[in-house]
């Protein structure tokens, strides 16, 4: 069986495979996740909601990576910068390209939640990484950013978000979610392994 690592490509591959062992996220990750939910706890990770999203990643199964990330992987400084973090903890949303990266621009959307209102809330926490969780995987982010001007598409995933998220208790506050960009995309590739 041949082994993955999801790596993040700085820039978009030119026909030649690009050596990507710097900027390696997991080591030997099966080919067929196709959402990842990156947790940084720190020390300050919710056991009740710790324990609803290993649930959900244990429903998903192939169709949601759920990684309770440690702080001493010897990528995190590039993963913290890559992401903007800042605080503890923090849940990071995102998927493979053809779910969450525009088709003209090397860049990929993910969701970041780093509230610590809504962490300690874990039923709410749970049901904002659902409900993203399945924006991502039915396409409806894809979507959304399709449109080749930046605005227009940061407003459509603005809404898409908001729409789905709305019937939360406490959403009304937008700092509770955020989205952004992150340059690059990610892809699976072999590690050599088999």
């Amino acid at each position: 069986m041949t082994e993955y690592q999801l790596v993040l490509l700085k820039e978009k591959p030119k026909g030649v495979p690009m050596d990507v062992g710097e900027n390696i996220f997991f080591d030997n990750l099966p080919l067929d996740y196709e959402v990842f939910l990156l947790c940084y706890a720190g020390t300050g990770m919710n056991e009740d909601l710790r324990n609803k999203l290993t649930s959900l990643g244990e429903q998903s199964g192939k169709n949601l990576l759920v990684n309770f990330a440690k702080l001493n992987d010897p990528n995190y400084t590039k993963i913290r910068n890559a992401f903007d973090i800042e605080v503890f903890p923090t849940i990071i949303v995102t998927g493979i390209g053809v779910l969450a990266s525009p088709p003209t621009e090397y860049s990929t959307a993910y969701v970041k939640m780093d509230n610590k209102q809504l962490l300690n809330s874990p039923d709410q926490a749970a049901e904002c990484v659902e409900r993203v969780f399945n924006l991502f995987l039915a396409g409806e982010i894809s979507e959304a950013i399709k449109d080749q001007n930046r605005a227009a598409r940061n407003a459509a995933l603005n809404k898409v978000l908001k729409t789905a998220l709305g019937g939360i208790r406490g959403f009304l506050r937008e700092w509770e979610i955020s989205f952004s960009f992150i340059n690059g995309t990610f892809s699976l590739k072999p590690t050599g392994g088999s």
